[in-house]
């Protein structure tokens, strides 16, 4: 538990460097345009894995956008 509990302390502590010096941490955003061409694809009916193929992201991604697109169409019914 020890020697966890270091290891944790010392990824954080780098993480914290990293971030000071304003290195990005995490998986890098998927652009804005490729995100709109995505909606678009779903909209006239294509499929999450061949959309995901399609623009090289993952499933999952599309998948949330998705979910992002069936939440503001609930909102604006």
């Amino acid at each position: 538990a020890y020697r966890r509990a270091k290891l944790s302390e010392a990824i954080r502590s780098g993480q914290s460097r990293a971030h000071a010096a304003g290195k990005q941490i995490g998986r890098p955003k998927v652009p804005a345009v490729i995100q709109n061409r995505i909606r678009v694809a779903l909209a006239d009916g294509g499929g999450i894995r061949p959309t995901a193929r399609r623009f090289k992201v993952s499933p999952a991604y599309v998948v949330n956008v998705r979910r992002a697109m069936m939440g503001t169409e609930m909102v604006a019914a």
